[in-house]
């Protein structure tokens, strides 16, 4: 069969910047890649750092991610905890977002395999729960893995919910869960600028509100007791990776400069243990 070459439009004729030049424009340190390796997930090897750095996001997935991410944040200004008790709408709502979403985001999904742990565990965690909730088990994979997507392309979010769960363990939570929330969104005021932290407030107001309801909590302490709490945790390639970051959440309850003083200025001075 003939093969048909698609003419590109010229940049001039467009408003705003391409994806990939928006992405760009950001604030960002690049490292130059050695070689990349897939087995056990995405792992890309710079060079002279100590540990591989997990994931692999492009431009056109972070510019994706971004879109349905701001839907998901919209999303949760409206009353959405009282749809728990309305289960048809409940349903519906999880499958109109699905249906947006995919849409999005559909192209840049990583098979479950080469996911970053969080990614995976996030994913399995969220499964369950709309599962225990009666969700249809169709809707129930594509939120979960719609939401594990925009985790593992943004590890600024990533990262976050790595500091804050490193900071709790299954005893803490299952004693007290309500309570060991609270707890851990006290930490994560304390560490962010406001403007994100904002966000993973009125996301974990919903959930502690919903968690009043003891169904929901049985099931939330039910997925906890099945979940890996370490693959939401830091490892050392982890670690390493935040003392990297030059940004203004606190990671390990430290500054950026306390973080290069516990690192090293270099990558290969790294000392944590």
């Amino acid at each position: 069969m003939p093969e048909f070459i698609i003419p590109q439009p010229s940049k001039d004729i467009f408003q705003f910047q391409s994806a990939d030049e928006q992405i760009k424009s950001e604030n960002q340190t690049v490292y130059e890649i050695d070689y990349i390796e897939y087995e056990g997930g995405i792992k890309i090897y710079y060079k002279d750092a100590d540990f591989p750095r997990k994931g692999f996001p492009t431009s056109e997935a972070i510019f994706a991610c971004n879109i349905v991410k701001r839907l998901l944040i919209e999303s949760s200004k409206l009353p959405l905890y009282l749809l728990v008790f309305r289960r048809k709408a409940l349903v519906q709502a999880i499958i109109s977002f699905n249906t947006i979403a995919l849409k999005v985001i559909s192209p840049y999904i990583i098979r479950y395999e080469y996911r970053t742990p969080l990614a995976q565990e996030l994913y399995c965690i969220i499964k369950w729960i709309l599962q225990d909730l009666g969700i249809p088990k169709q809707a129930c994979y594509e939120f979960a893995m719609i939401v594990s997507m925009l985790i593992e392309y943004d590890d600024a979010y990533r990262f976050r919910i790595q500091d804050i769960m490193d900071e709790t363990s299954k005893s803490f939570l299952l004693t007290g869960l309500r309570t060991e929330i609270k707890r851990l969104l006290k930490i994560l005021k304390d560490r962010d600028n406001p403007g994100v932290y904002t966000k993973f407030e009125r996301i974990t107001k919903i959930i502690l509100v919903m968690l009043l309801w003891p169904k929901f909590n049985k099931i939330v302490r039910n997925a906890i007791v099945l979940c890996k709490l370490d693959k939401l945790q830091y490892d050392l390639a982890d670690k390493y990776w935040v003392c990297m970051r030059n940004d203004d959440y606190k990671f390990l309850g430290l500054t950026y400069e306390q973080r290069q003083h516990l690192a090293g200025k270099k990558p290969q001075g790294y000392k944590i243990k």
